[in-house]
């Protein structure tokens, strides 16, 4: 189920206690109304955490849990949790040559489980590690050529495509790709976030949506590397948060009257990579408590922004500066956190992953995923993922997976004699757009219409001077703002398309 609502009377329900399971509403009222804590905790997370949804009145069933009705009882429906995925272990089950082995024996497997189809079936594959791997699995499997399927960029820094190609050349597939444009994207992007039950401002979603579309027109089910970044450590983020640790142990005048002068010294750039944003991004989530440091690394518009952009007087009806907190803002980061008791029964680091594969792959990747693709009546299947290939990823202790700052590290290992060297070496690049440099172009008029300040005045939810100068700073290039800009014009497509009370 991805959201739930019941029969009853019509008044307002009461609301979830901040980063608790439960407090399921017991009715469907006649209209839908906003939930503020919802929309301010979509603008830093930019998407609404599980249970949450965009609507007081309505919950998500969170992951591995169903619910309980019973018959002659009033009481509201209770979840419960009927499965989680296990602690990391503090050594290794075996040697490396034997988690290898038991590794592509169990992702094999997952990858053949998921070949059984009487339609046509066929692969995603941006010529990362992940999809490769699924790839070349599939290639071993197949008596016929495989039909892959990638997306590319006009934007050279943002392009993939040649190491699609050549993952292509390697494992012998039937090859489609497409190249994105701005223009296309800007088309599209309307639809897809009004056809999304929830905002999401993972700017990933267009070219998700397009991929998806290329696919449907040969296959109907596709697989993907899905699931493999949270679980192996494939994103930067990990490393940030390992960095972190140490340099938070420098001394505070080469922290502060040092390295902090000459991060704003460096240089800035629409392109995939922009030097000042990343290490002010790094500084932020340093200065963050360990709980809040991953989130910190992903937020679009953190609580001081929020408070700045925010309208005074909607926000006074709701909270006021206390919502903003970010004990309360972030307490489902919180609540994932220490989701494992005792609070010493695992390292910060091993807590991190347990957060970023319940958080942000849960409500930000797998959704995507799933509203793009299904849209295309396009089903997509991720080996990655698979109970056994997810429940051995999480067992093995965080060095495995993160070996120093070698990302990935017994992933790498295992398939290092599937994949071409030029895929197995190469950086982790994610499937985003060219953002920064389109919102100060072909993408600016959209970005004009949905944030200018006649209709954020009439909408009542934003401080119209205070988004204005938002979209100035960036465009003038005195700031790159692509993430909450890009997360306000997400939402107020959506608010267009699913109109709500406020």
């Amino acid at each position: 189920l991805s959201a739930l609502a019941l029969l009853g009377r019509p008044e307002p329900a009461a609301a979830a206690p901040d980063g608790q399971e439960g407090a399921w509403p017991d009715f469907l009222p006649l209209g839908l109304h906003l939930d503020a804590t919802a929309l301010m905790r979509y603008l830093a997370y930019e998407y609404v955490p599980t249970p949450q949804t965009m609507y007081r009145e309505v919950r998500s069933l969170e992951p591995a849990h169903f619910l309980l009705l019973e018959a002659g009882n009033a009481a509201a429906p209770r979840p419960a949790r009927y499965w989680d995925l296990p602690m990391p272990a503090a050594a290794a089950p075996g040697d490396e040559t034997e988690l290898c082995l038991e590794l592509e024996r169990l992702l094999a497997t997952a990858v053949r489980r998921r070949l059984v189809s009487d339609v046509p079936l066929g692969v995603f594959l941006s010529g990362g590690i992940d999809s490769s791997i699924v790839a070349g699995l599939m290639a071993r499997e197949s008596s016929s050529p495989v039909m892959s399927f990638s997306i590319g960029f006009e934007e050279a820094s943002y392009d993939e495509s040649r190491y699609a190609r050549l993952a292509a050349s390697a494992f012998g597939t039937d090859h489609h790709e497409r190249i994105l444009s701005a223009a296309e994207c800007a088309e599209e992007l309307p639809g897809i976030v009004s056809r999304m039950d929830v905002p999401m401002a993972d700017a990933s979603c267009a070219p998700t949506w397009l991929l998806s579309g290329v696919a449907r027109e040969r296959v109907t089910v596709a697989l993907g590397g899905d699931g493999a970044d949270e679980l192996w450590a494939g994103y930067e983020h990990y490393i940030g948060y390992r960095i972190a640790q140490r340099y938070n142990a420098l001394p505070g005048w080469l922290r502060r009257g040092v390295i902090e002068p000459l991060v704003r010294r460096l240089p800035a750039s629409a392109g995939y990579i922009n030097p000042r944003l990343a290490c002010e991004t790094f500084l932020r989530g340093a200065a963050a408590p360990d709980w809040l440091r991953v989130q910190t690394l992903l937020t679009a518009l953190g609580p001081e922004l929020q408070a700045t952009l925010l309208d005074p007087a909607w926000l006074g009806r709701h909270g006021g500066n206390d919502a903003l907190r970010p004990e309360a803002l972030f307490a489902p980061t919180r609540r994932q956190y220490e989701h494992w008791l005792p609070r010493d029964a695992a390292t910060p680091l091993a807590r991190a992953f347990h957060v970023y594969v319940r958080q942000f792959m849960l409500d930000d990747i797998l959704v995507k995923v799933d509203r793009c693709s299904m849209l295309h009546s396009l089903e997509v299947r991720a080996p990655f993922l698979d109970r056994d290939v997810a429940e051995f990823a999480a067992r093995l202790p965080v060095g495995l997976r993160l070996h120093g700052f070698r990302r990935k590290y017994l992933l790498k290992k295992a398939f290092a004699g599937l994949l071409p060297p030029e895929i197995l070496h190469r950086n982790k690049r994610g499937f985003q757009i060219p953002v920064a440099e389109w919102l100060r172009g072909k993408l600016r008029p959209l970005m004009e219409d949905l944030l200018g300040e006649r209709a954020l005045a009439a909408q009542g939810l934003f401080a119209p001077a205070a988004v204005r100068a938002l979209v100035d700073a960036h465009c003038s290039g005195r700031a790159d703002l692509r993430k909450p800009l890009w997360t306000l014009m997400v939402l107020q497509l959506w608010l267009r398309a699913n109109p709500a009370d406020f």
